[in-house]
């Protein structure tokens, strides 16, 4: 593993910025691989992660916070052979160097903002609001090979959002949220089954949620 990064502060600490360049080396890596009903512990001979990660926290005036992130991934096997599912003999293998590692998008991102304001007393509202972005991603190995192309997602966006009273004397909090508020439909992981059942398997993300939430210090 190499990493290389800066942590700072500007703006008489009203800024702060951290950021990191890393590079990953595996050598025998083991996942989970789907082939049909089959399900088998496989090791990849070898892969590579290298990457720029970058956090920013600001509070520009009083009341107000701004958190952002941003995250590029480059993520491949560099030696990788399994089992070439578009033939009936198990012996046959395909070379899947150079393929994106599960679960690993090129580019994430996110954005958030708090803002209090001060009531009368020890009464406050905070405000907060939260994006973030995730770029395609693969749930196999295989990636867009032999069949594979759907499973996995393209990019998407989440919005979400929280409305807090604050009594700081009497130690109460009374907030109501609501979390992927546009109701964006993405699938949070997915198994090829055409092999045995002839569907995909799709487990759907969680939909638009929303509450009221009530909470109290002694």
């Amino acid at each position: 593993a190499y990493e290389v990064g800066i942590k700072s502060e500007w703006f008489d600490r009203k800024l702060r910025v951290n950021a990191a360049a890393f590079q990953y080396n595996y050598s025998d890596q083991q996942f989970v691989n789907v082939v049909g009903v089959s399900v088998s512990l496989e090791n990849a001979g070898a892969s590579r992660i290298r990457g720029f990660e970058v956090e920013a926290v600001a509070k520009p005036f009083d009341g107000l916070m701004i958190q952002a992130s941003a995250n590029v991934l480059d993520s491949i096997f560099t030696r990788l052979s399994l089992s070439d599912s578009s033939t009936a003999d198990l012996s046959d293998k395909i070379d899947l160097s150079g393929n994106q590692l599960i679960s690993s998008p090129k580019f994430s991102a996110t954005l958030g903002a708090d803002y209090t304001i001060p009531l009368s007393g020890a009464l406050s509202i905070d405000l907060h609001v939260d994006a973030s972005y995730r770029s395609r991603q693969w749930f196999s190995a295989y990636n867009d090979k032999l069949g594979y192309g759907n499973i996995g997602q393209k990019g998407y966006a989440l919005a979400n959002g929280r409305v807090t009273l604050i009594n700081e004397d009497a130690g109460y909090q009374i907030a109501l949220w609501g979390k992927n508020v546009f109701n964006k439909k993405y699938t949070s992981y997915a198994i090829d089954l055409t092999g045995g059942f002839g569907y995909d398997y799709f487990l759907s993300g969680t939909p638009r949620t929303y509450g009221l939430e009530l909470s109290y210090k002694f």
